[in-house]
């Protein structure tokens, strides 16, 4: 039931057919550019502040309900049984995201199963907490671009295995090229506990933002005490910053 000022569902459906796309899309390119720039030059305090800029800003809202609406699985709802099909959900879902008094909620469960008659785990996060981490993607990857290893390949933008394979090439072409390739991965590498695990220390170093840290543990808890437990549930309170 909607108040005399809530706008109703055609008027919400006609303010997203009526969104200018191109402007969207510069707006939040231009503030990325802005965070990667100050990343690049080791202006800490002006990344913070142009990130408070984008996780609050209403166009780069409006990208990251568009960024979670088109992709494969939007229509997966979460635990809470809620998915954002018409314009009108769409253009409401902008309009709620906030972190003031976000609680992100627990992931909804799901066993897929594999060729060798094992189970696969599959965790869905709720579209209002897929929203948020979009929202905040968005600041951390123009920090991570500059910050990063920039021959590191997997899940990077633009980036793919012809890229990987190229560059091994290079490196491994060469008369004086070491012979042998060895292959390693940590396990639980991003487990909650900073002290046992080098994942999350390496996330707050990186980060350089205690608010963007913080969020991002928040999630990362969710994922750790979901892994192996069915239908866990848990309350975890993002801070106000």
């Amino acid at each position: 039931m909607t108040s005399v000022t809530d706008p109703t569902d055609r008027e919400l459906a006609q303010q997203w057919k009526d969104i200018d796309w191109t402007n969207v899309d510069k707006t939040v390119n231009n503030l990325q550019f802005r965070i990667a720039s100050a990343a690049k030059k080791n202006d800490w305090k002006s990344v913070n502040k142009l990130s408070r800029l984008l996780t609050n800003s209403y166009y780069a809202k409006l990208w990251a309900v568009r960024k979670v609406t088109s992709n494969r699985g939007s229509r997966s709802p979460g635990i809470d049984g809620v998915a954002w099909i018409s314009n009108a959900d769409k253009m409401r879902a902008v309009l709620s995201l906030t972190k003031k008094g976000y609680h992100a909620r627990p992931l909804k469960r799901k066993y897929i199963p594999k060729k060798n008659g094992k189970a696969r785990p599959l965790s869905i996060p709720t579209m209002y907490d897929r929203a948020m981490q979009t929202l905040y993607a968005l600041a951390l990857s123009p920090i991570e671009s500059v910050t990063s290893d920039k021959t590191s390949f997997g899940f990077k933008p633009y980036r793919s295995t012809k890229d990987a394979y190229a560059y091994l090439f290079i490196c491994l072409s060469k008369k004086t090229s070491a012979q042998w390739v060895v292959e390693g991965d940590i396990k639980a590498c991003f487990a909650v506990d900073e002290k046992l695990y080098p994942g999350l220390r390496l996330i707050r170093h990186s980060i350089h933002s205690e608010c963007l840290y913080s969020d991002v543990h928040l999630w990362q808890r969710i994922c750790t005490e979901l892994r192996g437990q069915r239908g866990a549930r848990m309350n975890l309170t993002a801070p106000n910053c």
